[in-house]
């Protein structure tokens, strides 16, 4: 299971925190890596040889072509765009569950990335 994302924004707290949550409870490697390719407002996931992309954006267009992954969830999202692999996205998790171990799951080059800084600062913070 991998999670990339372009870097780490307040958009991605629940899923970031989501990701680790489910990764602690069914004993899977947490794998997260930083791609540059990806919009800042999306996210992939890749889970048992099939690939979600995860929409975050607030505006009705498509951040990418839904015909290139799986499974596309969206966050703003027309009725009629419900179609095919396309889904809605809605989660709500904890945002700060275990954020310091969240901290030690990061390769180095994601925890000194300039991008990632204020989610960083924000996880040290925990109390």
């Amino acid at each position: 299971m991998r999670l990339e994302i372009h870097h780490w924004t307040p958009h991605h707290n629940m899923i970031v925190f989501s990701y680790l949550y489910f990764c602690e409870v069914n004993e899977i490697e947490f794998d997260i890596r930083m791609n540059s390719k990806i919009s800042w407002n999306g996210a992939i996931l890749y889970f048992h040889n099939e690939t979600y992309f995860l929409d975050y954006s607030d505006d009705a267009k498509f951040l990418d072509n839904p015909e290139n992954y799986n499974y596309y969830f969206k966050r703003s999202l027309r009725v009629s765009d419900v179609k095919g692999n396309v889904y809605p996205l809605n989660l709500q998790a904890n945002y700060s569950y275990k954020s310091l171990l969240l901290l030690t799951k990061f390769k180095f080059k994601g925890l000194v990335n300039k991008a990632n800084r204020i989610e960083i600062f924000r996880s040290l913070d925990y109390l």
